[in-house]
């Protein structure tokens, strides 16, 4: 808290105090859940591909 917070008045003080519980859960929650649903979203689709090109493998030996 600033050197001068009770002197100053509670509008200011409650002001000062929503800025300060918005930055600290944009940092300790929206930024990690952000990189961790990013990183499982690529995880997934390079699990797709990969299990997408296996069956055309497989399927273009059925076909012979």
């Amino acid at each position: 808290m600033p050197s001068n917070y009770y002197d100053q008045p509670v509008a200011q003080q409650q002001d000062l105090m929503n800025r300060l519980i918005a930055d600290n859960w944009r940092n300790k929650f929206a930024k990690p859940l952000a990189q961790r649903l990013a990183i499982t979203l690529i995880i997934s689709l390079a699990v797709y591909g990969l299990v997408r090109a296996i069956g055309w493998v497989i399927g273009g030996f059925a076909s012979l």
